[in-house]
């Protein structure tokens, strides 16, 4: 602990002032992000009743839906597991198409300019597409965790590959 305050004494002046202006800095920040939301504290107080309602309805539970509940928890865990299959088979190829060494560079360009097109777009305006395409149901909710999850996966496989070849490469200096 003495080390610890006797090193930061040893700071320089640029990081002493850097590192007493960060907390200011932080609670302007901090102060323009409630400042912008707006929230009316009012409102909220006056609204306790009905939160304190809503909450005193949970409990007990009501135990005689628990069937249904049972069945949405294993369709829920059945569309992880169908929707991350699918994603993790279409990565590969984009995977492929991504790599610089292996693919050129419009296929390059194309392959990750796709992935960013989808990692663009929100997850739930993905499901709203699939509904309105394929109506309600589990495949709705399946095909959007697939191409999300086909979007991001080659991406962070790229970044493992390059931190594990880093890391070789700093091995064998």
């Amino acid at each position: 602990m003495l080390h610890q305050i006797s090193s930061s004494l040893r700071m320089s002046p640029t990081k002493r002032l850097a590192s007493l202006l960060i907390l200011p800095g932080l609670i302007l920040l901090y102060s323009w992000a409630f400042q912008g939301l707006k929230i009316n504290f009012t409102v909220i107080r006056t609204s306790l009743p009905y939160m304190t309602d809503f909450l005193s309805r949970l409990l007990p539970p009501d135990w005689s839906v628990l069937d249904v509940a049972v069945k949405a928890l294993i369709e829920t865990v059945q569309m992880s597991l169908i929707g991350t299959t699918i994603g993790a088979v279409l990565s590969i190829p984009i995977a492929i198409a991504s790599a610089h060494n292996l693919a050129p560079g419009r296929r390059q360009r194309l392959a990750n300019l796709s992935q960013n097109l989808v990692r663009s777009v929100p997850s739930i305006v993905l499901g709203l597409f699939f509904v309105s395409a394929i109506g309600l149901g589990a495949a709705a909710g399946t095909l959007p965790l697939a191409f999300i999850r086909a979007a991001i996966s080659p991406s962070s496989t790229k970044l493992r590959s390059n931190q594990s070849i880093q890391s070789r490469s700093e091995h064998c200096k």
